[in-house]
C-alpha cells in the first residue's frame, strides 16, 4: 500500500522558511540602521567640534596679531590643522591631514560661510578651495578680519562595520557630515567702536529675581525672555537684582585676571568656553560701582548712544553694551565641578552639582550657561540704593529690606551655548568680544 505524501505540510515548511528570512532581515534592518544613525549622529558631532576648533584657532590669531604677535600663514595654518585634527580623535573621524584618500576634509572659508580658494575669491567646489593643511590661510579682503580667512568648513568622515549585515557579506559603511563655524567679533547694532562691549565679572540667574524682607533671592518659575529691540525705552526697561544673601541672585565671578575694579576697567584678555562652571570672587563688591558706571549714561530711563557729560568729576558717559555671563546652578565644593557636569534641579531653581554643601565665599562655582549682551543704564551696588531698585523704570522691581541694589539696563542679544566668547582689545577699543559661532 502506497504511502501518500501531505503537498501542504511540504509549502509549510517553504512558508515558515521565507517568514523566518523575513524576521531575521527585519531584526537585521533595525539594529544596522539604529547604528547607522547613531554612526551619523556621532559623525555630525565631529564636524560640528572639529569646524569650531579650527575657527577657535583662529581667534587665538587674532588676539595674538591685536598683541603685536600675529603668527605667519603657514604657522597659522598648522594651528588650524593641530586643532580640528584634535577635535576629529577626540569624535572617532577620520583625521583631516590632505592627501590620504578617505579622510575628513577641511577648507577655509570668510565670515559667511563661503569657501575660499588659495587667491581669496570664493568658490562652492572644494576641489578649488584652500583645504586646512595645504600650507598656507588664504587672503580675503571681504567678510573678512585682518585680511585672512576666518571661518572653517569640516567634511567629516567616519567609517563603521554594520552588525548583521557583515555577516552576509557587507564591508564597512561610511557616515559624512558637514559643518561651518566662523569667528568674529560680536556684532551688535549698538556695540559700535565707541562703545565697547566689556565682560564683567558678575553673573544674574536665568531667572528674574527679586529679595524678600531678608534679603534672600525669590526666583520667577520663567527665564527671562528674549531680549528687546533697538528701541531702548523705560518700558521695556530690565532691573537684575543683586539680593545681599549670597549665594543668591547674584555672583560676582573671579575670571583670574585681577581685582574686580581692574576686571572691570580692563577685562580679562583670554578665552571663555561655555557653559563652564566659574568661581566666585570673595570680598565687598560695594566699593566698584564708579568702575561699573563709567559702561553707564547720565539719565536713568533714557538711552544715550553718544557721551553725554555729567557725574563728579565730570566725564562722558553714554549706555554702552557689556557681557554679562547668566547661571543657572550654584555649586558649593571643594575642587571646581568639571565643565562636563551637569546641574541637578531636582530640588528646583537653582540648581546645584553632585555633592554640593551649604556655605558659600570661596568655594562657590556658578555654571554659566549663556551670555547677554546688556547696555547699562545704570549700577546700584553701594547698599544702600533700595529706592532706585524698587521703583520704575524698570522690572521687575527689586522687593527686599532696603540694602540691595540693582543693574538697570536692556538685554540686547544673546551669545548660547556651545561656544566662546573672547574678551581683547580689538577694534572696537578694549573688551571686545570675539565669538566662535556654528552657522551651518
Amino acid at each position: 500500500m502506497r504511502q501518500r505524501h501531505d503537498p501542504e505540510h511540504g509549502q509549510t515548511i517553504v512558508l515558515f522558511a521565507l517568514g523566518l528570512v523575513a524576521v531575521i532581515a527585519m531584526v537585521g534592518l533595525l539594529i544596522d540602521g539604529g547604528n547607522a544613525y547613531a554612526q551619523q549622529r556621532g559623525t555630525q558631532n565631529g564636524a560640528d567640534a572639529a569646524a569650531e576648533a579650527g575657527a577657535s584657532a583662529i581667534a587665538r590669531s587674532l588676539l595674538a596679531a591685536a598683541a603685536g604677535t600675529a603668527p605667519t600663514s603657514a604657522q597659522l595654518d598648522t594651528s588650524v590643522l593641530a586643532a580640528v585634527n584634535q577635535a576629529a580623535g577626540d569624535n572617532r573621524i577620520r583625521p583631516f591631514d590632505p592627501g590620504v584618500a578617505g579622510n575628513s576634509r577641511a577648507y577655509y572659508t570668510d565670515a559667511a560661510g563661503n569657501m575660499l580658494t588659495p587667491g581669496g575669491g570664493t568658490t562652492t567646489n572644494p576641489s578649488l578651495a584652500a583645504p586646512v593643511g595645504g600650507g598656507a590661510v588664504p587672503s580675503c579682503t571681504t567678510n573678512c578680519i585682518s585680511g585672512r580667512a576666518v571661518g572653517v568648513r569640516a567634511l567629516a568622515t567616519r567609517q563603521f562595520s554594520p552588525f548583521v549585515a557583515g555577516a552576509v557579506g557587507f564591508g564597512q559603511f561610511t557616515a559624512s557630515a558637514d559643518a561651518t563655524a566662523v569667528t568674529g567679533y560680536a556684532p551688535s547694532t549698538n556695540c559700535t567702536a565707541a562703545e565697547g562691549c566689556a565682560l564683567l565679572p558678575i553673573t544674574f540667574a536665568t531667572h528674574p529675581a527679586i529679595c524678600d524682607s531678608t534679603g534672600k533671592a525669590v526666583y520667577d518659575p520663567n527665564e527671562w525672555g528674549l531680549p528687546v529691540g533697538t528701541a531702548f525705552t523705560g518700558s521695556n526697561e530690565s532691573i537684575l537684582t543683586t539680593c545681599k544673601n549670597a549665594p543668591g541672585a547674584v555672583g560676582w565671578l573671579d575670571f583670574g585676571c585681577g581685582t574686580l575694579a581692574s576686571q572691570i576697567l580692563n577685562p580679562c584678555n583670554d578665552k571663555i568656553d561655555f557653559p563652564l562652571w566659574v568661581q566666585a570672587q570673595p570680598g565687598n563688591p560695594n566699593n566698584v560701582e564708579n568702575e561699573l558706571n563709567t559702561y553707564a549714561g547720565c539719565t536713568v530711563g533714557t538711552y544715550e548712544s553718544e557721551a553725554t557729560t555729567c557725574g563728579s568729576p565730570a566725564k562722558p558717559h553714554a549706555d554702552q553694551t557689556v557681557q554679562i555671563p547668566f547661571f543657572d546652578a550654584i555649586c558649593i565644593a571643594k575642587d571646581p565641578p568639571p565643565p562636563n557636569v551637569q546641574p541637578d534641579f531636582s530640588g528646583g531653581f537653582p540648581g546645584t552639582c553632585p555633592g554640593s554643601s551649604p556655605g558659600g565665599g570661596n568655594n562657590t562655582y556658578y555654571h554659566v550657561t549663556y551670555f547677554l549682551g546688556f547696555v547699562l543704564d545704570h549700577a546700584y551696588i553701594q547698599g544702600n540704593n533700595f529706592p532706585e531698585c524698587n521703583q520704575a523704570p524698570g522690572s521687575p522691581l527689586s522687593g527686599g529690606n532696603g540694602s540691595n541694589g540693582c543693574f538697570k539696563g536692556w538685554r540686547s542679544f544673546i551669545t548660547q551655548p556651545p561656544g566662546t566668547i573672547v574678551v581683547n582689545p580689538g577694534p572696537a577699543g578694549p573688551g571686545t568680544p570675539l565669538r566662535i559661532q556654528l552657522i551651518k
